[in-house]
């Protein structure tokens, strides 16, 4: 096994969540989020969240393996118990993070940043699996296409629960927490479907709907930022 091609591996899994949060957090143009802060959250995502969703889903995917939907690859599990129990832990975490400093878009920056350390942990786990199953080109396949569309997924989803939980948490009531962390599953498990789902088309509309997600919770962030600097 050669040393240097796995390195490069685990680089390329984790260096596109590492830079996604980066520039996540430098889209507000003031009154940026601290550094400590934001790598709380990342922390929380990468070790909490990924830890214990994966003891949960161990546990309980014997059963929801057995139950499939439309097809053989699309059961239960990717289609309802991953989306839901990866983002109850992740958006569980978004409650103990501190913001000395609260703006509107402050919960799409934090709960992105829990999400893309989730994504690193996750990405790992799958470029290696795919190593040492299927050998070194799935490997390869697996970190191009996780770096990009899964990161994305798991940054998106979190960021949108993390927007609904910080305006239950400054004065909006409860509703929009769940609301947040409701369309964070349905993204999830949209993306879900269509990764497991045979055709070609299917993993590509994943990735795509994965993509601009992200982009448009970008865009959401830079623009409750400028209403801030005009307010």
């Amino acid at each position: 096994m050669d040393a240097a091609t796995l390195l490069l591996l685990a680089l390329v899994a984790v260096a596109p969540p590492i830079i996604l949060a980066v520039r996540l957090r430098n889209a507000e143009r003031t009154r940026r989020e601290p550094w400590r802060a934001l790598a709380r959250a990342f922390l929380w995502g990468a070790v909490a969240a990924a830890g214990i969703s994966i003891l949960l889903e161990s546990m309980l995917r014997p059963r929801f393996d057995a139950v499939h939907v439309l097809s053989p690859r699309l059961t239960l599990t990717i289609v309802i118990l991953s989306p839901v129990v990866e983002e109850l832990l992740k958006a569980i975490g978004l409650r103990f993070l501190r913001d000395e400093d609260p703006e509107a878009e402050d919960g799409y920056i934090y709960g992105g940043a829990v999400g893309l350390g989730f994504a690193a942990t996750e990405n790992v786990l799958y470029v290696f699996t795919a190593w040492f199953l299927a050998g070194p080109e799935t490997a390869i396949a697996t970190a191009l296409f996780r770096g990009i569309a899964t990161t994305c997924l798991h940054g998106a989803a979190s960021a949108i629960a993390g927007h609904g939980v910080w305006r239950a948490r400054y004065g909006g009531g409860v509703g929009w927490a769940l609301w947040g962390v409701g369309a964070g599953i349905v993204l999830h498990v949209a993306y879900n479907a269509l990764a497991a789902w045979t055709p070609g088309w299917a993993t590509l509309g994943a990735a795509l709907v994965a993509v601009l997600a992200y982009l448009r919770m970008m865009r959401r962030v830079r623009v409750l930022d400028e209403r801030g600097l005009g307010s």
